[in-house]
């Protein structure tokens, strides 16, 4: 009986992990990536934060160490309990015009322009087509995969992003297993 019933709990596991919206997770993986290394970006190079000890040894001293701020814990684990507002605030679920598929897209530059990669007209079409559904349904889409991405994979992001050798490739594409070889195509260049 206890086997039969660790049994169905593992095909209720199995089950909700595979509802799991690949597109929309390999998407929110990527602008996570992207949010956190541009705001990793934007520190002072120069700033440093104390690590180590406080304690002073016999000889009177203390054992601390200064890193580099940007990618330090602290300043990664501030950045990774805010990037989910950024990604629910600047990205939209859109339709990728070539392939047809579901891609989460950063609705406007870093410098203020609207974005090339989304069709605005598009998603008011979709927004007109099924007026029922309320135009914030999708942000909380987006939102709780991220929140659920972050948390899931918490390690792995603070690993991530405190060396700078990493790619968004390794993390998306290797660790998480939502993104796919064909998700990090260049762009054709017009």
């Amino acid at each position: 009986m206890y086997r039969f019933v660790i049994l169905i709990l593992c095909f209720c596991l199995e089950a909700v992990v595979t509802k799991k919206n690949k597109s929309l997770y390999c998407g929110v993986c990527k602008a996570v990536v992207d949010e956190v290394e541009y705001s990793i970006s934007q520190v002072d190079p120069n700033k440093k934060i104390q690590l180590g000890s406080y304690r002073i040894d016999p000889n009177g001293k203390t054992r601390t160490v200064q890193k580099s701020f940007a990618r330090s814990e602290t300043h990664i684990s501030e950045l990774l309990e805010s990037v989910c507002k950024e990604v629910t605030d600047n990205y939209v679920v859109a339709k990728d015009a070539k392939t047809g598929k579901k891609k989460l897209n950063r609705m406007v530059t870093r410098d203020g322009k609207m974005s090339g990669d989304v069709d605005f007209s598009a998603l008011m079409e979709d927004a007109q087509k099924s007026p029922e559904i309320p135009p914030d349904s999708k942000s909380n889409k987006v939102k709780f995969a991220c929140e659920s991405f972050v948390e899931d994979y918490e390690d792995e992001l603070m690993q991530h992003f405190k060396s700078e050798d990493e790619t968004v490739e390794s993390l998306c594409l290797e660790a998480t297993d939502y993104c796919e070889e064909d998700d990090f195509q260049p762009k054709d260049e017009l």
